[in-house]
């Protein structure tokens, strides 16, 4: 059960996405809000970054489990989200459950590896203090898409991902960009690396098989 704040955010117009998130997260919450955006034609991503900011205010104070309407769970969510969640530091400013790493990692606990940059937003969790910090100080105006700007302030932030990845983004149709995309962030060099070393030391659970690749940075 994730005891927290739990927020999913899309495009009203994708019901289809908000009913996949329901049968993502039935009897895995006791309560979530839908928050639905309009897609800005003439600037999709300042009007979704604009909403974003909008959103977060209202979690103000406390933790959020914040995720985007294209996310899925992998089999070892049960099993590893309350244990990493265990492991934070109270000093903490996010949680990835998956990511697009974009450099190495460094092992920090059981269930955990510090994160010094990546890409996608897509199922996180913030802390209340990080959420104060992107309400004062995000550049809406020189950086399109957050997950740039955490990659570019990872290395100074108390950013964790876990180990293994237990949520991903499906393969599916981009308002954004016009065109089913899907990023494949299991096979990406930097998981694989901190993976293999992880299940020398410590037995995890065998990744969730996915198929299908992107590369580069992430689209709505």
């Amino acid at each position: 059960m994730i005891d927290f704040n739990v927020c999913v955010i899309g495009l009203k117009a994708r019901k289809d996405r908000w009913d996949r998130c329901k049968e993502v997260l039935q009897g895995k919450v006791e309560r979530v809000t839908h928050y639905t955006t309009v897609q800005n034609h003439e600037d999709s991503y300042k009007g979704y970054m604009t909403d974003w900011l909008k959103m977060l205010k209202m979690f103000q104070g406390e933790p959020l489990m914040f995720f985007e309407d294209d996310f899925e769970f992998t089999d070892e969510f049960d099993e590893v989200f309350p244990k990493a969640v265990a492991e934070l530091p109270d000093s903490y400013d996010m949680l990835y459950l998956g990511a697009n790493l974009q450099a190495p990692v460094k092992k920090y606990s059981s269930h955990l590896v510090r994160v010094n940059g990546a890409w996608l937003m897509h199922a996180t969790l913030l802390s209340p203090k990080f959420i104060d910090y992107i309400l004062q100080v995000y550049p809406g105006s020189n950086i399109k898409i957050a997950d740039e700007w955490y990659r570019r302030i990872a290395p100074h932030r108390e950013f964790y991902m876990t180990m293994p990845i237990i949520s991903y983004q499906r393969k599916d149709y981009s308002d954004f960009v016009g065109r089913y995309v899907y990023y494949d962030i299991f096979s990406n060099k930097y998981y694989k690396r901190a993976y293999e070393s992880f299940e020398s030391d410590t037995r995890l659970p065998a990744a969730s098989p996915c198929g299908g690749r992107v590369d580069g940075p992430r689209d709505e």
